[in-house]
């Protein structure tokens, strides 16, 4: 029938993939990030948004061609799969695939996911049986988890310049010029050009100890709080906590945390801890402390809300979660200054600058 549209055209091809330490899914729908406008043309499947990203070379892309990729990406090779169909011009599939890498560049998704099932499941259980001090406002939104290196108070430019023509006295002629007394010069502020100027000037030492001890991963393992009183809780968190060892992460975090700290940003001088909070009770107003131990003791009941396989285990016991939960492991490939209690259009924090790792 000449009115059947003709058959899509489908092309496969093996290539090396970077990134080997990552475990990405064993089938997943990739952007095409070579063409400017084919990130609106292209629809993704749902299920896929934000997985992995295919980046494809100089080759030209044209508008309806869907790519996926099996295979598990934490090997050396996967099999990439180009479907073009009658869209009225020309693909050159093969061009399209020649030269590319396959490597796992939105894995903070998986992160919000699983994050999302720890909120969803604790919010349940709250529901059904209140949590004292607690409700969903503490949680953090997925969108803005983070990491931090320091906090500091930044200027948008020296406020110690003066303004050209201020006011002042004035003496009459022939008198020399009147003076008010001389207040103690205030020590001035730190901007963010200052700031961006010094994380800038560390990238290659951090770029340096990647290349000595590998890329940096972040480890987002067990519950804790930040106080001793697990029944008065005001935070509770996930991640690497205090330094255990000489990785990647460690090296280059108290690196950025010294300097900065030498330099006068970050005026903190407790040791750091590398958490990434889930539950905080700044979020709701006035600050009310919650029980971090009945939330332990629910994920216990449902350890797969916080990644804890049971395994051969007839039960779960909150010290298990304390030391158990695994929302996995994240690589870094950017260190950014964001501006605390800014919100962008999809509700993240704004980013002032950041250095790139990759």
């Amino acid at each position: 029938n000449s009115n059947e549209p003709p058959a899509p055209t489908t092309r496969s091809w093996t290539i090396p993939t970077l990134g080997k330490r990552h475990q990405a899914p064993t089938k997943a729908a990739f952007d095409l990030l070579s063409s400017p406008f084919l990130r609106s043309a292209f629809t993704w499947p749902a299920k896929h948004l934000g997985k992995s990203l295919l980046v494809v070379g100089e080759a030209p892309i044209a508008a309806g061609v869907a790519v996926e990729v099996t295979g598990n990406l934490g090997e050396p090779e996967a099999v990439v799969t180009a479907m073009a169909g009658d869209h009225g011009e020309a693909v050159d599939l093969e061009a399209m695939i020649r030269g590319t890498h396959v490597r796992h560049t939105n894995q903070h998704q998986a992160l919000r996911t699983r994050v999302q099932t720890f909120e969803d499941g604790i919010s349940a259980s709250h529901r059904s049986s209140p949590i004292p001090g607690f409700d969903d406002r503490l949680f953090q939104q997925t969108q803005r988890l983070h990491m931090t290196l320091g906090v500091m108070a930044l200027v948008e430019r020296d406020s110690t310049l003066a303004a050209s023509g201020s006011g002042g006295a004035t003496a009459p002629a022939g008198e020399a010029p009147l003076q008010a007394p001389s207040a103690p010069a205030a020590p001035a502020k730190k901007t963010i050009a200052e700031a961006l100027d010094l994380l800038n000037s560390l990238r290659p030492a951090i770029m340096d100890i990647i290349s000595d001890t590998g890329d940096i991963s972040v480890p987002l393992t067990g519950l804790h709080i930040m106080n001793d009183k697990p029944d008065e809780a005001y935070v509770l968190w996930t991640g690497a906590g205090t330094n255990t060892d000489n990785s990647s992460l460690w090296r280059a975090s108290l690196l950025v945390y010294d300097k900065f700290r030498e330099a006068g940003f970050v005026l903190d001088n407790r040791p750091l801890k590398l958490h990434c909070t889930l539950v905080n009770s700044t979020f709701r107003r006035p600050r009310q402390a919650f029980s971090a131990a009945e939330i332990i003791r629910r994920v216990a009941e449902e350890p797969e809300l916080a990644g804890i396989q049971k395994a051969g285990k007839q039960s779960v016991a909150p010290g298990d979660v304390e030391t158990e939960a695994d929302f996995g492991t994240y690589g870094v490939d950017e260190i950014h200054l964001w501006k605390m209690g800014s919100w962008d259009e999809q509700k993240r924090y704004v980013s002032v600058g950041h250095i790139k790792l990759k």
